[in-house]
């Protein structure tokens, strides 16, 4: 079944359209030393990369049979394109650098959430007290 839904869907070549992107995308941000200035290219690279991961997942889920779990993946996607097609489409500079601001802000009380709520799970206390007080300045 997994050689039908293969040929079917294209699978194989959309695998290698997929390397292909990788390879040259890291190569440019590697040589190009691109990320880390908090701007478009920040926004667009880690939604890319992201993308690429969650489109190998749903290649693999395909041929295994599991196209909801494929399309939940995609859906993913799809909120990224629209995140960043958001922000990219103000025209206004100010307007579009406080997006990008606030993009970056919320991306980090992400990770700070995270590694608070990871620190509760192992009982990290003083980790657990930094967090949430960076998680109570943030949020105001």
């Amino acid at each position: 079944m997994s050689q039908e839904i293969d040929n079917k869907y294209l699978l194989s070549d959309l695998y290698l359209v997929l390397v292909n992107i990788e390879s040259n995308v890291i190569e440019k941000v590697k040589k190009g030393k691109l990320l880390g200035k908090e701007d478009d290219v920040d926004l667009l690279v880690p939604a890319l990369t992201s993308s690429l991961s969650l489109l190998r997942q749903i290649i693999y889920l395909c041929e295994k049979g599991f196209p909801d779990g494929a399309l939940m993946l995609a859906r993913n996607i799809y909120e990224q394109m629209i995140i960043c097609s958001f922000i990219e489409s103000q025209e206004d500079e100010d307007n579009h650098n406080e997006l990008l601001k606030k993009y970056f802000q919320d991306a980090d009380l992400i990770k700070i959430k995270y590694q608070n709520e990871l620190s509760k799970r192992f009982g990290l206390d003083k980790e657990v007290h930094k967090t949430s007080k960076l998680i109570n300045i943030i949020n105001g």
